[in-house]
């Protein structure tokens, strides 16, 4: 498993794409210091999921981004992708390469990739824990990290050890399982505190339950007694019900004043809402006008200061040129008096020169034809060898021309090569990237709609909620309306089930025997009670049966008994019985013209009854009128009687009977009306019940309408669509960004493409050029060496002459060679200067030059920035009004919004306060009607039984009636029930609710209290399992840093690793004791740097062999090493470059050597790297620049 390919673009000052490829072994990555050599172990890191800033070398993530050059912008992202061949599968991935990307935008978002599948932070992470390659490993070794190893602070070292030891996941593990205890404990603690309020409030409950069980059966007894009493309680009622109508008019017309001040509020506060959103809209506009001057006015600063660097820079270039001129001022003197002393040392060589010349001329003169030939034959020759060395030199030099612009046309087909592969990857990247975007921004236009379409599908349902609420509002009244009227109802119902129970019409013993118990099961029942008929048939039916009504049902003969055996006993006078057992029934009435049997119009309580109502009624025909009755008696022989309507008869023995409505009237009579009314308020009730019901049901029915409306649905899905659309926008905007780059390098790769193929073009023409000079050059140098030959003999041949009379002129020759080459070195030496000088005085005049070209392009940036900061004065003025307006329009807003929140309370106190007064008069609506209803109910009650329109008239109550006693009951039972205090009535319910709410509660503190055993009994387990791996691992490495120190430094060495607390091996530190041969030092800080750095690289190398890292990158790590220490260091290497593979960034020329393969990072441009193969001696003189 290795690295093998880096790419980076975007990154710190890798602007341009680049790709480095790796192979296993060694790599050395070599370059000037400030080239951006450490930017590729800052990348690597970066990739693999450093988020500290810091290591990084920057302040801020976004550091990491190419910020641009004086000729380049600043870029829009940040990419680095890795590529690792996953051979080995020590990457938990069935891929055999894994290729890990990082992305950062200059908007703060950032993106993580794995085989170019977008991922989380943590996949990465969790990818790379306990590999040894992780973003805190040891995979990746600087020259700063020497001494964090040695440091004091241990933590860092401590982790390299449990890297190695693979317990990382396990102290993760740990953590994470620490803090589920935690939150375990507290969610224990907090659940035992709530047991602890629940089980209280179960214990009040239950002795309220207890309380409401007593409340309510007092409360029973009460009421029946209250009944007895209200007959006694007219004209209680009456002043009630007249307060009542007082209290309602009260109350009605503060509803009318509460429903004029609302509407004058509500009013009020639609203003203010008016008057808010304009607010609002004022303020929005002011901020962004605000927004932008500021936006402007940073705008401004950021030119202001790159235009004070450009004069700061460019104010440097001239003190820089002022300081050359007055320099070169200086030499040109120095210069000037030294031509002026070579001049007059020329001059006073002359004399000497011309008199050695005369006396050689003297001698010269005597052997004139040898002394002339051989200077004749030198000067051949010299002139022969001197142009011979010029052909030479032109012919060296047009071969090393030729050879450097030959590897120049190489190197520029090698980058044109490499560009045309750019451009197309490009041109894909790019035409991928602009699919992508099409698509994308498909999708954002669908998401637009989709949002939309929620929007106004949430609008619909908003709409449709208002309805049913409007619609279970109209419920609700018709319910309250219906309830109410149901309660008087059935308070009337009450009221005539009492009375008729009673049977206060009917004689002593009818009342007695209903209130006596044990001599029949079933309930009272009189002849009243059990037929019925129609209102207008009433007074025929009291008529018929007369007394009979008031006759006692029974259904045997031995209730009949018991029933007269308790009359006699108690005296309470008579009563007749008709049993049912054994009762015969007569046989039906005859048919009469004109008349119909009574018992055909009696409603009988059961059909069995049929007999009873025959036994009575028999005899009994209903006509419609007194003369029909006389004249079907004249004609009807058997005993008969004929009923009218109005209950007037004439039987058969011409008995008449009528008269007057206002006799008094039988107990049939009366009983039948309540009876009537009874069944009547029953059915009532009943409709009532059934349309309570169905209201109810309709309301439940909107309600489960007005629940099933998916707001939620809805808005969850405009919240997912709205959040689809930002990540669309966002990835739009990261396309368009990554397009814009693409773009970008495509232009820069189209201008490098034009410049090289101007370049190859003009490198084609010096290289014919310069093979022409070549041929003609070694043509020359052929001609001048057969001169030079031809030139040689003939001088032998003139130095054989001349030898002759060179004896006798050596003297003067020496002499005057003397002083010739005195005169000759002088007037070079002239020349030199004279040659320096002009030199000097034309850089004097370039200098002049750039000085002006300075001066100008200084005016106009001190020009640009007085034009800068002018207007930054003036956005600078108009930014207080802004700010101030900004600031005005939101205390404007903040007293609106007061203004209407204190409108809304009053709306709100208002609205509680009318819905209170509006209860309260449903209160004494529902009391006046239930107050009318018992005073009707008591009014008809004397006018049916008393005949009298005044209840006061009404008799006294019946000697066994005990008033007094009646009241002491009374408050004998409400002194019971003040007693209990106050009572909650829906105790027992809310008892049996808390009760379960108490159960299970005590359920889930068992499960935490068995989660909190769990998790302790695994945090045990994995701190066993990890001290047992760590001990084991740190044992290991012990033994391996004490035989590699020793190796590095010698048998005599010594080091050891020692845990300073050995009962905690989990979190103990670890201290290092390092001794070098022949030295004791007490400290680690007293060790050379050489020392350290050797003593770290033998720990680094320890911790490989307990866990080789697939891969290692040293920063410069050699730098402190001397050459011997280098070779070890790189034969350390060597022993683990077959598991390992090693990437070394280094200035060491002999690391380069021992190195498998070299590149070298450039600078070309400033401020832009760029990669290059390089060969060791480029590597060198990089490496020294």
């Amino acid at each position: 498993m290795y690295l093998s390919k880096l790419e980076l673009q975007g990154f710190k000052s890798f602007a341009d794409r680049t790709v480095l490829h790796f192979d296993p072994g060694i790599t050395a990555i070599v370059g000037p210091n400030g080239c951006g050599k450490s930017n590729l172990v800052d990348a690597v890191r970066w990739v693999i999921g450093e988020q500290r800033a810091r290591v990084l070398r920057s302040e801020r993530m976004e550091h990491v981004i190419f910020n641009g050059t004086a000729r380049r912008r600043p870029v829009g992202m940040a990419e680095v992708l890795l590529t690792i061949e996953n051979t080995r599968g020590i990457l938990p991935l069935h891929y055999s390469e894994v290729t890990i990307g990082r992305r950062l935008y200059r908007s703060g978002e950032s993106e993580y990739l794995l085989n170019g599948t977008p991922c989380r932070l943590r996949d990465i992470q969790e990818l790379f824990m306990d590999t040894g390659m992780g973003a805190g490993a040891y995979s990746v070794i600087e020259l700063k990290m020497i001494e964090d190893i040695l440091s004091d602070n241990a933590q860092d070292r401590r982790h390299l050890f449990e890297e190695a030891a693979g317990i990382t996941r396990y102290k993760l593990r740990r953590t994470q399982t620490l803090r589920k205890l935690d939150a375990t404990r507290g969610d224990l603690t907090r659940l035992r505190d709530l047991i602890e309020e629940v089980r209280r409030q179960v214990d009040t409950l239950k002795r309220q339950a207890d309380r409401a069980e007593r409340f309510r059966r007092y409360r029973d007894e009460l009421r029946a007694l209250e009944q007895a009493l209200l007959r006694h309680d007219y004209d209680r009622l009456r002043e009630q019900a007249d307060a009542l109508e007082a209290l309602l008019d009260e109350v009605q017309t503060r509803l009318r004043e509460a429903r004029t001040r609302y509407e004058t509020l509500e009013a009020e506060q639609t203003e203010l809402q008016q008057q808010l959103t304009q607010t609002e809209t004022a303020l929005e506009a002011a901020q962004e006008r605000l927004h932008a001057l500021q936006n402007r006015l940073q705008a401004l600063d950021s030119e202001g200061r790159l235009l004070d660097e450009r004069l700061q820079a460019a104010r440097s270039e001239q003190e820089r040129l002022q300081r050359e001129a007055k320099e070169a001022e200086h030499q040109e003197q120095r210069l000037r008096q030294a031509l002026e002393a070579a001049e007059t040392a020329v001059r006073e060589a002359m004399p000497r020169h011309e008199a050695a010349e005369a006396a050689l001329r003297q001698a010269l003169e005597a052997r004139d034809a040898a002394q002339h030939a051989l200077e004749q034959q030198r000067e051949r020759v010299r002139e022969a060898r001197r142009l011979l060395q010029q052909a030479e030199q032109t012919l060296h030099e047009a071969r090393r021309q030729l050879d450097r612009q030959s590897n120049r046309r190489e190197l520029l087909e090698q980058e044109r090569e490499r560009l045309d592969a750019e451009q197309k990857t490009l041109d894909a990247q790019l035409q991928t990237l602009e699919t992508e975007q099409e698509e994308t921004l498909r999708k954002r236009k669908t998401a637009r709609q989709t949002c939309e379409r929620l929007r106004k599908e949430i609008e619909a349902l908003e709409a449709r909620r208002q309805a049913l609420r409007q619609e279970i509002a109209a419920r609700n009244e018709a319910l309250h309306r219906r309830e109410r009227r149901l309660e008087a109802v059935q308070a009337e119902a009450r009221l005539l089930e009492q009375v008729l129970t009673a049977y206060e019409d009917f004689p002593e013993a009818v009342p007695f025997l209903a209130r006596t118990s044990g001599w029949t099961e079933a309930p009272l029942q009189t002849v009243a009670d059990l037929l019925g008929i129609a209102p207008e048939l009433q007074p025929a039916l009291d008529t018929a049966l007369g007394e009979r009504a008031a006759w006692i049902v029974v259904a045997t003969e031995e209730e009949a008994r018991q029933a007269l055996r308790l009359l006699r006993e108690a005296e309470k006078g008579r009563a007749t019985f008709i049993v049912l057992d054994g009762l015969t029934p007569p046989n039906d009435p005859p048919e009469i013209p004109d008349a119909r049997p009574l018992l055909d119009h009696v409603r009988l309580a059961r059909p069995e009854l049929r007999p009873l109502a025959a036994s009575l009624l028999h005899d009994a025909y209903l006509v419609d009128d007194l003369e029909t009755a006389r004249r079907l008696a004249r004609s009807t022989s058997a005993p008969t009687r004929f009923f009218t309507p109005q209950g007037e008869w004439i039987d058969s023995r011409n008995w008449w009977h009528g008269g007057s409505m206002q006799a008094p009237r039988s107990p049939l009579s009366g009983r039948l009306d309540r009876r009537e009314r009874l069944n009547a308020l029953q059915t009532e009730a009943a409709s009532l019940e059934t349309e309570i019901a169905r209201l109810r049901d309709e309301r439940a029915t909107l309600e489960q309408q007005l629940q099933a409306l998916p707001f939620d649905t809805r808005r969850q899905a405009l919240r997912e669509a709205e959040q689809a659309l930002r990540t669309l926008e966002q990835q739009a905007t990261r396309h368009e960004a990554t397009r814009e780059s693409l773009r970008q390098r495509l232009e820069a790769l189209k201008t490098r493409r034009t410049q090289l193929d101007e370049a190859q073009a003009t490198l084609a023409a010096e290289l014919q050029t310069l093979r022409q000079t070549l041929m003609e050059a070694e043509q020359t140098v052929a001609e001048r060496q057969r001169a030079l030959q031809e030139a040689e003999a003939a001088l032998q041949q003139a130095e054989a002459d001349y030898r002759a009379t060179m004896e006798q002129l050596n003297q003067v020759q020496l002499q005057a060679a003397e002083t010739r080459n005195r005169l000759d070195n002088l007037r070079r030496e002239q020349q030199q200067l004279r040659q320096r000088l002009e030199g000097l005085q034309r850089r004097q005049q370039e200098r002049a030059q750039q000085q002006k070209q300075l001066a100008t392009r200084l005016a106009q940036d001190q020009e640009r920035r007085r034009t800068i900061e002018a207007e930054r004065n003036a956005r600078s003025a108009e930014l207080p009004p802004a700010e101030a307006e900004v600031q005005r329009l939101r205390q404007q807003l903040v007293a609106l919004r007061t203004a209407f929140e204190r409108a809304e309370r009053q709306l709100r106190d208002l609205r509680r306060a009318y819905e209170q007064e509006q209860q309260q008069e449903r209160q004494y609506q529902v009391q006046l009607a239930e107050t009318r209803t018992r005073l009707t109910a008591l009014a008809e009650h004397a006018r049916e039984h008393l005949d009298v329109d005044d209840p006061s008239r009404l008799p006294e109550p019946p000697a066994d009636f005990d008033v007094q006693q009646t009241r002491e009951q009374i408050e004998t039972l409400r002194r019971r029930m003040a007693n209990l205090g106050t009572v909650n009535e829906l105790a027992l319910e809310q008892y049996q609710e808390e009760k379960e709410r108490l159960d299970f509660l005590l359920t889930q503190q068992q499960d935490l209290e068995s989660a909190e055993a769990t998790l302790e009994t695994t945090i045990q387990e994995i701190n066993q399992t990890a001290a047992a791996r760590f001990l084991e691992t740190f044992e290991t490495i012990r033994r391996n840093f004490q035989e590699l120190f020793r190796e590095l430094f010698g048998g005599d060495a010594r080091a050891d690793l020692v845990l300073a607390d050995p009962n905690d091996p989990l979190e103990s530190p670890i201290e290092i004791l390092a001794r070098p041969r022949g030295k004791r030092p007490s400290t680690l800080a007293q060790l050379s740097g050489g020392e350290k750095a050797l003593t770290a690289i033998a720990l680094l190398f320890a911790l490989y062999l307990t866990k080789p890292s697939p891969f290692c990158i040293l920063d410069e790590v050699d730098a402190p090493l001397d050459e011997a220490n280098v070779e070890r260091f790189m034969r350390l290497l060597r022993s683990f470059s077959e598991n390992t593979q090693f990437i070394l960034i280094t200035h060491n020329l002999r690391t380069m050597e021992l190195s498998d393969r070299l590149y070298g990072v450039t600078m070309q441009e400033p401020g832009v790297s760029t990669l290059v193969s390089v060969r060791l001696e480029e590597a060198a003189e990089l490496a020294g620049r």
